[in-house]
């Protein structure tokens, strides 16, 4: 029986986070992983860091040390475009969306990735997801009720829902041309934040070349039960990022610091017979040795899907 393999985003690993460099695919080669995701994180280094040079080097490093692209992942903010009403800003994310792709063929990835936007709202923080608790070094904007401000669009809901089912389902087109697959990925606060809301947007749009990148710590922050959410989406579980959850404060733990159960997590993948990767994604404070964590919580996966696939 195929089991679900252990793999590593490169990010982790990087000295600038998201700002992969060859360097970093290297180590986690190092490590022994037998996958890997990697980013672009900003147009600059979608420009300057995945040249033909660069790629030609990804891949040779790949196929030395039997390493499979689980994932290429265009950061969100550079396709905030997909939520605009904007029909100049839409179709800017749609050419940067369909760079990816090339991209992510060049590289043998066979799945391209990016979080669910987020409708232009405003929070104190940069960024939307870590509005949840005022634990950050250089938050300054506390304040005892929680408070986002909406953008206009958002108050005519079914109108920007139908926008942005018409964005995603335009990439759904371009992986389909491609012969690719595009896995959504929750975020909290973004437009779709959840597995129910993915299931929504994935009843409309109706293709097998659509699924979803089950992050388990941030479905984990929605209060989702992981192996329900498995459950539900079944087939259309394309690939998911790893980390535990102490369930109050902190939802980037390596596996085993949480309250996450991953035996039936990985029961629950067993029975949905999951094959793709369980990428880890592990950037809680205390952790910062992180070559350590992530080979410690390789091996602690590995020996629960052991475990589970002899049962």
């Amino acid at each position: 029986m195929t089991r679900p393999k252990v793999g590593c985003c490169a990010w982790i690993l990087s000295p600038d986070i998201h700002e992969i460099d060859i360097k970093t695919i290297s180590k986690v080669a190092e490590l022994g992983f037998k996958g890997i995701e990697v980013i672009a994180s900003s147009q600059r280094h979608f420009n300057e860091f995945y040249t033909k040079d660069n790629i030609k080097k990804i891949s040779e490093i790949c196929k030395s040390n039997e390493l499979s692209i689980s994932q290429f992942v265009i950061i969100s903010e550079l396709l905030s475009g997909l939520a605009s009403i904007n029909k100049e800003q839409k179709q800017n994310a749609l050419k940067i969306f369909k760079k990816g792709v090339e991209i992510a063929k060049e590289l043998n990835a066979h799945i391209i990735n990016t979080v669910s936007q987020w409708p232009h709202i405003g929070t104190p923080y940069w960024y939307p997801p870590l509005y949840m608790h005022p634990i950050q070094a250089d938050f300054r904007g506390f304040d005892f009720k929680l408070t986002i401000k909406l953008p206009n669009e958002v108050k005519t809901w079914n109108e920007f829902w139908e926008n942005y089912v018409d964005s995603i389902g335009q990439c759904v087109d371009i992986v389909t041309e491609e012969g690719l697959y595009f896995s959504l990925e929750v975020h909290v606060h973004s437009i779709v934040n959840s597995v129910d809301a993915f299931l929504l947007l994935s009843n409309e749009i109706k293709s097998n070349k659509l699924g979803m990148n089950m992050d388990t710590g941030w479905h984990f922050a929605k209060r989702e039960y992981i192996p329900v959410s498995i459950y539900k989406l079944k087939e259309k579980l394309f690939n998911m990022h790893i980390r535990d959850s102490d369930g109050l404060l902190l939802y980037n733990l390596p596996p085993g610091s949480g309250i996450i159960n991953w035996t039936e997590v990985i029961r629950a993948l067993k029975d949905i017979g999951y094959e793709g990767f369980m990428d880890l994604e592990i950037q809680a404070p205390g952790c910062e040795e992180y070559e350590k964590y992530l080979k410690d919580s390789k091996e602690y996966l590995e020996k629960i899907i052991d475990y589970v696939y002899k049962c």
